[in-house]
């Protein structure tokens, strides 16, 4: 007998005469006795598993599930070892060859039929990815950035997988996922500062949007290219997103909290391009009122409010996103007081809503209202860029470098340009653009 390299797992599954996708089924149903809902290992994971190729042992939930079926710990599972039996070379009799024909005839329809089988998946496999995309959209709003990038990747890589042949009843489903997976990826790849894969993101997201047939997907979309335009310096471009996204959410089914989002952004792009004060507060006006026709709808909110995190527009985000609109079209003390009551909203509000980074760029913003006007008050200011001085670096995301080289620039105007409170809060701000620069693997890896 020839022997060939293989992991333990791989060896047990010869032992028992299992194919890869019975194994896979076997771990399902095991996870479904042990009551454990979010098992969602794909044939491809369990592939990398039989291989060796694991960076770092599964999630706790998982190595119960597979400890539990093969009855040894997973590190000894996923080891390799020099066992596993390859066939006997020499010429077979003819009772060996007929009984190897026959059993690869029967092995082949079996493979068939449970490939045709696994083309639905459970409904308890599909409601653990719709939890799985839920959590990632919640620890969006304030974990690490690259982690929970690396997590929705691994989400949309499944998700991938499961299109390849979808059953019809569930294809809009999982196209609904996979798009809003890429929708996150595309602003994920924008808040670190890689606009270009943000772009090619959000064109498989409207292509997903469009398969599911869910207007409100496509317009969260646009949406997001709308935002990333605004805070890049192309306020024209975000205006034209903006439009595109609202001729999605008048099909909406349900009403969302989208399209007070898209007249935030709106007003916010009005306000960058500093001529149209008039039509950033018309816009600011319609968020409020978009807001509340959500708030009065019959029928609750829409799907992707009840997912939350970062698919929904709070009010704490709305608040800032005036704050900023307030700011650039120089009323100061309307500035102030939406950016600290955003801030105050943040700070006292559900730990999965507090967008650690919005609320460091309203930190910016009362800090650019209070050094700004005829009676600047630099010591306000500095006391707010302090805050963010004292925040944990991974929190300085690129999307953070505008406004703080906007605040430079109101330091720099020659009322207070000497100042020395206005020269050291212009050194501290030069320090922190560059952590804001630093390299992808810095942030939170």
């Amino acid at each position: 007998m020839a022997r060939t390299r293989a992991t333990v797992l791989q060896r047990l599954i010869n032992q028992r005469r299992l194919t890869r996708e019975e194994a896979l089924q076997a771990l399902h149903t095991r996870a479904t006795r042990m009551q454990i809902h979010d098992f969602a290992l794909s044939l491809r994971q369990l592939d990398r598993w039989l291989s060796g190729e694991v960076a770092t042992i599964p999630r706790p939930s998982m190595c119960r599930v597979i400890e539990a079926e093969f009855g040894q710990s997973v590190e000894r599972l996923l080891s390799i070892e020099a066992d596993a039996l390859a066939p006997p070379s020499g010429q077979p009799s003819e009772d060996t060859d007929v009984r190897a024909m026959v059993s690869s005839a029967a092995h082949r329809s079996a493979r068939f039929g449970q490939w045709a089988d696994s083309l639905a998946i459970g409904d308890l496999a599909l409601a653990t990815l719709w939890l799985r995309l839920g959590q990632l959209a919640i620890d969006y709003v304030y974990a690490p950035m690259v982690p929970v990038f690396r997590e929705l990747e691994a989400l949309r890589d499944d998700v991938f997988e499961l299109l390849v042949s979808p059953d019809p009843a569930q294809a809009q489903d999982l196209y609904l996922l996979a798009g809003t997976t890429c929708g996150l990826l595309a602003h994920a790849s924008g808040n670190l500062g890689h606009l270009g894969a943000a772009h090619v993101q959000a064109c498989t997201a409207l292509v997903c949007a469009r398969k599911a047939d869910h207007p409100t997907l496509a317009a969260w979309v646009l949406g997001v290219r709308a935002l990333q335009s605004e805070w890049s310096g192309n306020p024209g471009a975000a205006l034209r997103f903006v439009a595109e996204a609202e001729a999605q959410v008048v099909r909406e089914r349900e009403p969302s909290t989208v399209a007070a989002w898209l007249a935030a952004v709106e007003a916010r792009a009005h306000a960058r391009m500093g001529a149209n004060r008039a039509a950033a507060l018309t816009a600011l006006g319609r968020a409020v009122r978009n807001r509340d026709r959500m708030a009065e709808a019959i029928g609750g909110p829409n799907e992707f409010d009840r997912i939350g995190g970062i698919l929904t527009f709070t009010q704490a985000k709305q608040l800032y996103y005036a704050g900023t609109t307030y700011r650039r079209i120089g009323d100061f003390a309307s500035a102030a007081s939406n950016a600290q009551a955003a801030i105050a909203a943040y700070e006292t509000g559900p730990i999965e809503q507090r967008s650690y980074g919005d609320e460091t760029i309203a930190w910016v913003d009362l800090a650019i209202a209070r050094a700004s006007g005829e009676q600047a008050d630099l010591d306000g200011a500095a006391e707010a860029l302090r805050t963010i001085e004292d925040q944990p670096h991974e929190r300085r995301l690129p999307t953070l470098v505008g406004p703080l080289h906007d605040l430079r620039t109101v330091l720099l105007t020659p009322e207070v340009r000497d100042a020395r409170r206005a020269i050291a809060m212009r050194g501290s701000i030069n320090e922190m653009i560059v952590t804001c620069q630093r390299p992808l693997t810095e942030l939170g890896a």
